[in-house]
């Protein structure tokens, strides 16, 4: 790498060093403005612009010549960061061509840098002429302004004085608002004009001399126009906020007021509560209103003893709630009790449930579902509760039965094998056995071990059809777990490493919708999210290395367990949560990431990152949920082998025995057949 110093920089220096200049001096020139163009308006006016290449400019001159000549300063401009600005000469010179520059200085006077840019011609209008504007126009902007338009007929103004007169005596007068700049194009508004009254307008260009005396043209047409009445709010909304507020929106329609007058009561009442709130509001939160009631609300433009109408009223009431949850943990074939519990108990009339699964049943006088339920799967309820003001509130109950992991269970029993020594007999072991808790099970190897997850595709169908995409064009291959927080959860799923492409995002299919419902215990895999966003769920997923039902179970829409981790796997998930973690800052895709909580597998994480200590997912693959074990009680009478599931008996000597074959499941679960065999 080679440094490279400015000529002047090391001659400042040295200068400094010998004490021979001020230290002020001693900043740079600032960098010369680019880009600059001369747009002529008018025969004695151009507009300006540049482009900023400075820092540390503290102004900008403005030089112009005729063409030939080395421009001199015609203007200073005292601030930075400028970029534009109209240049009128005090006369005019039609067609002709001037030369103009801009300079960017720094320094005091005297000892001033500049930064040059380079040369741009301007033609000047022609021909000559000083002619009144025509074609005055008036629109209604807003109820407290207009806006003007006219057609600019001059070409040597200095720019244009604008009048107006109220009301529409013929005796009142013309006062000045102010002038304008010049040029071609008008369209300006003037504001701060009183409601539903009528103003007349003219407009006339000016120019001046040397003695600074100015010369007008006669005045353009004259213009009337009335102004809006004072506007009300308009599209007023009401929206549940709270258990206790109720949100209202509404379009500001004028542009005059000076706060906003808002009323509330409950329906029925005639007193009405309220107060006033700030102008070009658009929005506030009506608190501290009781459940159950009906309220109403209004709301007017204000602006000091003038009000406008006020809108129609909006009503909304302030719903109970069933403080129950509506989606509790279940499991199938067990003992299920699940009390029903509502806002205002003292004022609730009648609860009733239609839709329970077969096992379940409620009891009005408890007001409590019981029982087992003796299906799996989602199962939709309705809830509804009535409250003594008459009014019902309805919502859904969703259960989402999953079974307990449970002992392979025995589908059909091997007959008794009668045998002729040293003959055999293949037994096949398919419909012998199932593990109904595992339809589906995929294993996870990384490179610190395989951890297998066991789905739930009855109970939360669209979140493991969402995970089985991913895994069906191998998404996850060279992903890593990007995230994780000790007795918490482990995160992967959004992130994946490889030599060739460095580090990327995943890409991601659309967001699945939310199925909260199983509990967030400890081994539980569940989809991760964006806060607030229930239904954001793509591709990042987390196991929990602790039980989060408390915290997981309620947050976000509660967050979606699709599977589980078998305890007997668990040792790998644990490993991964034990390692230290750091936060690190990674290129994706030229922008800088940062990765938090990020797990090395390292004794200490170092303070770079090597990605060749990353957890990663090699592979995710399906599993099958039973492998099987064969023995004979006695080999000495009939020897018994496996091949893939077939169970293979061959008899020795005569004489009886037993063949045992064992099912085991994902989580280390055992059940065992006997055959009894005899050899002839």
């Amino acid at each position: 790498m080679s440094i490279h110093f400015d000529i002047r920089f090391v001659v400042r220096l040295a200068w400094l060093v010998l004490g021979l200049i001020p230290t002020h001096l001693f900043a740079l020139a600032p960098a010369a403005p680019t880009n600059l163009k001369v747009v002529p308006i008018g025969a004695n006016s151009f507009e300006l612009s540049w482009q900023d290449n400075s820092n540390n400019e503290t102004g900008w001159e403005i030089r112009t010549a005729l063409p030939g000549a080395v421009p001199t300063r015609f203007d200073r401009i005292t601030s930075a960061n400028v970029t534009f600005k109209v240049v009128i000469f005090g006369s005019s010179f039609p067609g002709a061509t001037v030369a103009f520059q801009v300079a960017a200085y720094n320094g005091s006077t005297g000892s001033e840098q500049f930064g040059l840019s380079p040369i741009v011609n301007g033609k000047a209008l022609s021909p000559a002429s000083f002619i009144a504007p025509s074609a005055l126009a008036a629109n209604i902007f807003t109820d407290g302004s207009v806006t003007l338009t006219w057609k600019d007929n001059a070409r040597t103004e200095f720019g244009y004085e604008v009048d107006m007169k109220t009301g529409g005596a013929a005796t009142a007068n013309f006062v000045t608002l102010g002038t304008t700049s010049p040029g071609t194009v008008f369209n300006i508004t003037i504001g701060g004009l009183d409601q539903a009254t009528l103003y007349t307008f003219r407009v006339r260009a000016f120019t001046g001399t040397t003695t600074n005396v100015f010369t007008y043209t006669t005045y353009s047409n004259l213009v009337s126009v009335t102004t809006k009445p004072f506007q009300k709010p308009t599209n007023l909304l009401a929206k549940y906020s709270s258990n206790s507020s109720i949100l209202l929106t509404w379009k500001d329609e004028s542009a005059t007021e000076s706060s906003y007058d808002v009323e509330f009561r409950e329906v029925g009442s005639t007193e009405l509560s309220g107060g006033a709130i700030a102008a070009d509001s658009q929005s506030v939160n009506i608190t501290d209103l009781d459940l159950g009631k009906l309220y109403e609300f209004r709301i007017r433009a204000s602006k000091g003893d003038l009000k406008t109408a006020f809108t129609d009223f909006v009503r909304l009431r302030i719903e109970d709630f069933f403080t129950s949850s509506l989606n509790p943990p279940i499991f199938f074939q067990t003992a299920f009790s699940f009390p029903v519990t509502t806002t205002r108990p003292e004022d609730l009339t009648n609860l009733t449930i239609t839709g329970l699964p077969p096992g379940l049943t409620f009891d009005p006088i408890t007001d409590t579902i019981s029982g087992s339920a003796s299906v799996e799967g989602v199962k939709i309820a309705k809830l509804t509760a009535t409250f003594g003001s008459g009014y019902s509130i309805q919502r859904d109950l969703v259960l989402r039965i999953i079974r307990q992991p449970t002992a392979p269970l025995i589908l059909q029993t091997f007959p008794p094998q009668t045998l002729v020594a040293r003959r055999g007999v293949k037994l096949s072991i398919l419909g012998k056995f199932s593990d109904p808790d595992t339809l589906n099970a995929q294993r996870v190897k990384t490179t610190l071990g395989d951890f297998d997850i066991i789905l739930y595709p009855l109970a939360t169908p669209a979140t493991v059809q969402n995970f089985l995409t991913y895994l069906k064009v191998k998404r996850f291959n060279e992903s890593f777990f990007h995230r994780s927080i000790k007795d918490f959860i482990i995160q992967g799923g959004g992130y994946s490493y490889s030599s060739k492409t460095t580090f990327t995002k995943l890409l991601k299919y659309p967001a699945v919708v939310n199925e909260a419902g199983v509990s967030n215990l400890r081994g539980t895999v569940a989809m991760a999210k964006f806060p607030d966003l229930p239904n954001s769920a793509t591709s990042e997923f987390f196991v929990s290395t602790y039980d989060n039902a408390e915290n997981l179970d309620g947050q976000n829409g509660g967050f979606t367990v699709f599977g589980r981790v078998p305890n007997r796997c668990m040792p790998v998930v644990d490993a991964i949560n034990n390692l230290p973690v750091n936060n690190y800052n990674v290129s994706i895709a030229g922008v800088s990431q940062l990765l938090e909580n990020l797990p090395l597998n390292t004794a200490l994480p170092p303070p770079a990152l090597n990605p060749a200590q990353l957890v990663k997912i090699i592979s995710v693959l399906p599993v099958v949920p039973l492998t099987y074990q064969t023995a004979s009680l006695n080999p000495a009478i009939a020897t018994a082998t496996l091949s893939g599931t077939t169970v293979i008996i061959t008899g020795v000597v005569k004489g009886s025995t037993a063949v045992t074959v064992t099912a085991t499941d994902l989580d280390g679960l055992t059940t065992t057949q006997s055959i009894p065999v005899t050899v002839n």
